[in-house]
This record gives C-alpha cells, structure tokens and sequence, in this order.
C-alpha cells in the first residue's frame, strides 16, 4: 500500500492513479547561516550547511590581545623588539624602558630624585616617568645674597656697589668700603713704603681697607742725629743724648756747656819716666784722674842706679826718703 500523500488522476478510459509525494528530511540549521563558537584565545564561527543537516567546524575567526592566528588556532604572540605587550609592542620589562622602537636599559629609577649642583644654592633632579634619563637640575634653595631665577641662583644687587646682599658692606677686589659706598683704594692693604724723614728715614703702612696710609715711622737717622719723638735730634753742644745734651760719648767729657776730648781714659795708667834734673834716673806709673782730664803724679816704680830704690816720686838713696 502506498504512503503519503496522492491525487486522482481521471481519464476517460481508466481509473485515477496516484503519484506518490517524498517525505521532506528534517532541518538542524539554516542552511548557510552562521553563529559563533568558542576558541581558545579568541572567536570562532560555525556555517550551517547547505542542506541545514549539520553545523559546519569551528573556524577561528579573530584571536584575543597579544594572541595570533596559526592555522585554525590563537598562539601567544612575540615582539621582535623585547616588548611585553604583542602586538602594541610598547610596554617592556622592569627595569626597562621603550624608546619608540625596542626595550632597553633605564639609566635611573622613574621619579627617584637626587641632589645636583646649582651655583651658589643647592638643586634636585628626578628621573623621568620612563627611567630613561634626569631632567633639569631644579634650584630648592640659594645662598645668602642670591635669589633665585629659573634654574640658576643670582646674586642680589646692592645699590651702593657693594657684593654681599644683604650686608652691603663688602667691596671687590682693588676698592674699600668708606660707610656708604666702595672707593678705589688708594694703597695696597697693609703694605709698606718709604716716606721722608728730615736728617732719617722712615716707613710708613696702609691701613688694612687700602683708603689711606698711616704716619712715618722713622727708622733711623743719619750720623749724628738721634730718634726722639719720632723725629731725628741732634744737640748743639756737641754731647749726643737728645735731648738732655750732657753725653759726649766715647773719648769726650762733658763741661757743663760743651764736650771736650778726654786728656787720658778716667783711672787709666800709663808709664812713665823719673828725672833728677834732665836726667832719666828711673821708671814709673801715674794714673788719669776720674774725669780723664789731667794725669796724676809719675810715681817712681824702678830706679837705674845703684844703690838707689823707688821714693814716691823719686828715687833716692836707700835710707833717703823724702816726704
């Protein structure tokens, strides 16, 4: 017996046969259409097929971040260049930094600071966000009499000319400071020349600000002349003891008014000779007063002839003395 369906065919000579109808196969999926599957690592699509029975495989379709397509897979992918982050390739290791094209080596720790050299102040410099080198040397503080400008310290300027804000009292090299201002100065701080002494000669200082040189100084006279005061003295009267004028030095005595040579050196002795008549009978001494102004008596020390012996100043027969 037939299944299915069937229509009645009528002819004028035969009864109606019937033409049997297929039974349709039952639909899994719309024929081509699509949907997503899952990929390890990325996304994948299935496509129905063409007579909707089966879904197709699994194809993949993209791959996650850092991954790539190999066949019908997602694998990690690698940056030539050192970097981490496949495929932006731009973020690398610690202690290391990208510099447009490839990983290398941070010279410093990002943001770490460190002290640096300013003139006349004191500065800090921090290493960039990358690691990849110090910025500018940035003033914290500048020393007394500067202030700062920028990046660097400048000196303060007194009004008055002076250099060391804010005392404004010191001057540069070659002036000196009169209270209100620098002058140039007019000596070399506390060097020495010569000045002129009358009958002498004399030095004198600058004072230790160059303005001004102080007082001659006699440092000695000519012969003759004697430091007194300050000053080269000399007496009238001959003697050599300014001002008192009573000594006459070596081989002179004093007067009372003037010197005069010495006759003989005071209690000196010298030899002598002993005359009876204008004959020299003897030998003998005699002494120089204690002004050395006149020699005191021969006094007879030995006599020539016989018989004869000393007598004050004589010489005399032994037994005839004189008084």
């Amino acid at each position: 017996m037939l299944s299915g369906s069937y229509e009645h065919f009528c002819n004028e000579d035969s009864a109606p046969t019937p033409t049997p109808t297929p039974t349709p196969t039952p639909k899994f999926c719309e024929p081509k259409s699509s949907k997503e599957c899952n990929v390890l690592n990325g996304r994948g699509k299935q496509i129905c097929t063409d007579d909707g029975s089966a879904w197709g495989a699994c194809l993949v379709e993209s791959c996650d971040s850092a991954y790539v397509k190999s066949g019908n897979t997602c694998i990690l992918g690698t940056c030539a260049n050192g970097a981490l982050n496949y495929p932006t390739c731009n973020t690398c290791s610690n202690g290391q930094y990208y510099n447009g094209s490839i990983c290398t080596a941070q010279v410093c720790v990002p943001y770490r600071a460190k002290d640096c050299y300013v003139e006349n102040g004191t500065g800090l410099k921090s290493c960039n966000y990358l690691g990849s080198g110090w910025g500018l040397c940035e003033v914290t503080s500048c020393y007394s009499g500067f202030k700062k400008n920028g990046y660097k310290c400048e000196e303060i300027t007194c009004s008055n000319g002076t250099i060391n804000y804010p005392s404004c009292n010191a001057c540069v090299s070659g002036k000196y400071f009169d209270g209100s201002s620098c002058q140039y100065q007019i000596c070399k701080p506390l060097s020495e020349e010569s000045c002129s002494i009358t009958n002498g000669y004399g030095r004198r200082t600058c004072n230790a600000e160059g303005s001004s040189r102080g007082d001659c100084k006699v440092t000695s006279c000519v012969s003759g002349y004697q430091i007194y005061n300050n000053e080269c003295k000399k007496c009238s009267n001959g003697t050599i003891n300014y001002p008192t004028c009573t000594d006459c030095g070596e081989g002179k005595y004093y007067t009372g008014s003037t010197c005069k040579s010495y006759l003989c050196t005071p209690n000196s002795t010298a030899s002598c000779s002993i005359y009876s008549g204008s004959s020299v009978v003897g030998e003998g001494q005699m002494k120089c007063n204690d002004t050395g102004t006149a020699w005191g008596t021969c006094l007879a020390t030995k006599c020539y002839k016989a018989g004869q012996v000393p007598n004050g100043p004589y010489c005399s027969s032994s037994g005839d003395y004189r008084n």
